[in-house]
């Protein structure tokens, strides 16, 4: 089966005023020039899009401050038409409605782009990846785990300033014996959520909160092709994928201004609340406890996080429960790309190679980034912005809260 082409997901997180944490960390930036905001504090993250007429897609775009004190925004590339053809946004008539000192009825904006591409200032990416190694996965564990090292190793060598986190998955996730009875004994895999549970006793590592090069994703991914090749385990045709994103975004120190990505790799239908208890096993509860798809959904939305997904397509998801969650929602409500995952028995079957997606490429061309100078308004303020892609237009806005320099 031919590979759909993903599209640019490198939309980066919103951040709230210092000290604030969240999954998108604390950020505060300095008075600039003409200004004197400090921070911005987007209060409404669900982007309210006005979108042509026959498209139901939409970009992926984000808020944020920036270190001189102004407004960041970054819109990601669609494919828009599904011709395979990513097209690379183009962000106009940026203006600012008032807020508590800022009297004009409608500001517009002086926008400047930051180069993107060929390692400009704007290729700074953070990307988490889960990959299934039940036993359903076969020799597809095995294989994309190596490809997954690959695929970073790629980004670094491209020149971008990336850096990884990755964990595995199956009922459970994050999860790892003590050491003298583990099997996986690199420097790098790690069971931040303890021990495996007793609905999931294999061995499901990650890579810990802190964020990691692409030298130690091979380690990392290099182990889990080692000693789970072949697949591990597994109690049903439906695996905990949205609990290991929620974790991954929950879970990792995510850089300030980082375009932020993840990738769900797997060959199943996702776990819901509905899906979690197993009458001999017992419940996926507490940490391991799936998220219902549209919260989950909501959360990437409002925080410009968008989901790539490897995995079978509509005709191949006959044996999952209808309570259970088809991955393919997840990549198209968050304007991520999806990939079939095909036939992966062998390497020469394996059409999966993350190093040759489109992805790779839209990573180092296809996004527009602009940093906007706000003036001195602080207070309550609504950003509007139009995104152009291959000659549709949607109009976008959001609502921040600007506060003023040492406030």
């Amino acid at each position: 089966m031919n590979a759909k082409k993903w599209y640019a997901s490198p939309a980066i997180v919103v951040f709230l005023i210092a000290g604030c944490g969240g999954g998108g960390g604390g950020g505060s930036s300095s008075g600039g020039p003409g200004g004197s905001a400090s921070a911005i504090d987007v209060q409404s993250r669900d982007l309210t899009y006005t979108n042509p007429d026959g498209i139901t897609s939409k970009p992926s775009a984000s808020f944020y401050g920036t270190d001189d004190g102004k407004l960041g925004i970054r819109v990601a590339g669609m494919d828009v038409d599904g011709d395979d053809t990513v097209g690379k946004p183009t962000i106009k008539n940026v203006t600012l409605e008032p807020g508590d000192t800022l009297t004009a009825a409608e500001t517009p904006l002086s926008c400047e782009s930051t180069s993107t591409g060929s390692s400009g200032t704007g290729d700074v990416f953070d990307i988490g990846v889960s990959l299934d190694t039940t036993a359903s996965m076969g020799a597809a564990a095995g294989i994309l785990a190596d490809r997954t090292a690959a695929f970073a190793t790629e980004l670094e060598s491209r020149g971008l300033d990336v850096r990884f986190a990755g964990t595995t998955v199956g009922d459970a996730f994050a999860t790892k014996y003590a050491s003298d009875t583990t099997l996986f004994t690199d420097s790098v895999s790690t069971g931040s959520l303890g021990e495996p549970p007793a609905v999931d006793t294999e061995e499901r590592p990650d890579t810990g909160s802190s964020l990691i090069n692409a030298s130690k994703m091979e380690t990392f991914f290099g182990e889990v092709s080692t000693v789970v090749g072949s697949g591990s385990g597994g109690n049903a045709p439906t695996e905990n994928y949205l609990g290991a994103l929620s974790f991954l975004n929950g879970n990792v120190a995510w850089r300030e201004g980082a375009g932020r990505i993840l990738i769900s790799i797997g060959d199943q239908c996702a776990h819901t609340p509905a899906t979690a208890s197993y009458e001999f096993l017992g419940t996926l509860d507490g940490d391991f406890a799936p998220p219902k798809p549209t919260d989950l959904e909501n959360t990437f939305v409002d925080s410009g996080v968008a989901v790539n997904v490897v995995g079978p397509d509509n005709s191949s998801l006959s044996v999952c429960s209808t309570d259970a969650y088809d991955m393919t929602q997840m990549a198209s409500a968050t304007g991520g790309g999806f990939t079939a995952i095909g036939t992966c028995y062998d390497k020469s079957s394996c059409n999966v190679d993350l190093t040759k997606l489109p992805l790779v490429e839209a990573l180092t061309s296809e996004r527009a980034t602009e940093s906007c100078d706000i003036g001195d308004g602080t207070g309550e303020m609504t950003v509007r912005m139009d995104v152009e892609i291959e000659g549709f237009t949607w109009g976008a806005a959001a609502v921040l809260d600007v506060s003023s320099a040492g406030g």
